[in-house]
């Protein structure tokens, strides 16, 4: 059946993966090297909702490098908040602009690329109550480089 939609932005791709579920993204030409976003949603132990990976990639689907690295972020979330509760706690500068942050009521919301020549990721976390606070940590090789209010 022809649908405006496939003609104008391509037919929906999905590509399976192990540890990140169906990633899927709109691809006009099969074979072609143009940059595309892909996106999935997994559900994690540690979290009650899920999460949304957008990883970038081509028609044949998202990078192997970031798929590889993000999975390793998942498989290390405890070990990440962990170590996102320690250099908060540990930050003097941190602590006084955000006095009454708990950061155990953030959830991990969101995991995208920052910078591919770096290999660093965006996680964003949303705080679980009526406050619209949000924060954004840049890890970089499964490091935290920088928090983002």
């Amino acid at each position: 059946m022809f649908s405006l939609k496939d003609f104008i932005f391509g037919k929906k791709k999905f590509i399976k993966t192990d540890h990140l579920g169906v990633f899927d993204a709109r691809v006009r030409k099969d074979h072609s090297l143009k940059e595309k976003t892909w996106a999935s949603t997994i559900k994690s132990p540690n979290y009650p909702t899920e999460i949304v990976i957008l990883l970038d990639g081509n028609s044949s689907g998202p990078h192997s490098r970031q798929i590889n690295s993000v999975s390793q972020i998942i498989k290390n979330l405890p070990k990440i908040n962990e170590a996102l509760f320690l250099k908060f706690s540990s930050d003097p500068k941190l602590r006084e602009q955000h006095p009454s942050i708990d950061l155990s009521r953030f959830r991990l919301c969101c995991i995208s690329p920052w910078d591919n020549d770096k290999n660093s990721f965006e996680l964003e976390y949303e705080f679980m109550s009526e406050d619209k606070k949000e924060l954004s940590v840049i890890l970089e090789n499964g490091l935290i480089k920088e928090i983002l209010w």
